[in-house]
């Protein structure tokens, strides 16, 4: 628009005042043109760039402590800072490119972040996520068949499971009658088991195994139930 009126303007004057209006003008949309390169050049900070993160043990046991190292740069070669954060346990401080986490007195899985600024205000951030490693056992119990069931012996059902751990299921194993049927380590933890011509009780037990937990430690379930044989016409 002020281009316009600019030229508008100009139609009306003399030929003198026309050549020193265009002139001005001319350099005004120079200098305008060029607004976008100096702000580039003005707010040419990068942000640092964070090289590495990392524990010097990241398998830890309930109120165990760590070093935490951060290595950055700067593409400016700013100045920088760090600033820690954790969701659990405790940090020995919130600043410095090295730190000491200790675990808190629970099993899990646990996320350490470190944000980097520049003496420009370029920020990044990275994350590193901590195994504290559970003493409990895993927690695991049948939903399907459901203790004292009767099922017709026919074909095959699946023995279902739900588990937990606070470092997750590594795997779940199913047996029937002491005889394993086999292993699944995918949520929902699922199992077919043949029963046609079968008849009888049937004892079927579970077991959760922890990733992470102790040795030799599974969390177990079982239930006993009923097939009722079956002779198909």
């Amino acid at each position: 628009m002020i281009c316009l009126n600019a030229f508008i303007q100009i139609r009306k004057m003399s030929l003198a005042a026309k050549c020193f209006k265009l002139a001005t003008l001319n350099l005004l949309l120079f200098t305008l043109s060029g607004c976008d390169e100096i702000g580039e050049l003005i707010d040419s900070n990068k942000d640092p760039v964070i090289d590495r993160l990392y524990a010097l043990s990241d398998n830890l046991s309930p109120t165990d402590t760590t070093t935490i190292l951060v290595e950055a740069h700067d593409p400016d070669d700013d100045g920088l800072s760090f600033k820690w954060s954790t969701e659990d346990g405790w940090l020995s401080s919130s600043s410095g490119q090295k730190v000491l986490w200790t675990a808190p007195g629970v099993g899990g899985n646990f996320q350490i972040t470190v944000k980097v600024t520049d003496e420009n205000n370029g920020k990044s951030d990275a994350s590193l996520t901590l195994t504290v490693l559970a003493i409990q056992k895993p927690t695991v119990k049948i939903v399907q068949p459901e203790f004292g069931s009767h099922i017709p012996g026919l074909g095959t059902i699946n023995i279902e499971a739900i588990a937990g751990h606070p470092n997750g299921v590594k795997e779940v194993l199913f047996f029937v009658d002491d005889i394993l049927l086999g292993r699944d380590n995918t949520s929902p933890y699922i199992m077919p088991w043949h029963i046609e011509g079968k008849s009888g009780e049937s004892n079927i037990l579970v077991q959760a195994f922890g990733a992470g937990a102790i040795p030799g430690e599974p969390g177990v379930d079982s239930v006993i139930v009923s097939v009722e044989g079956v002779t198909r016409l």
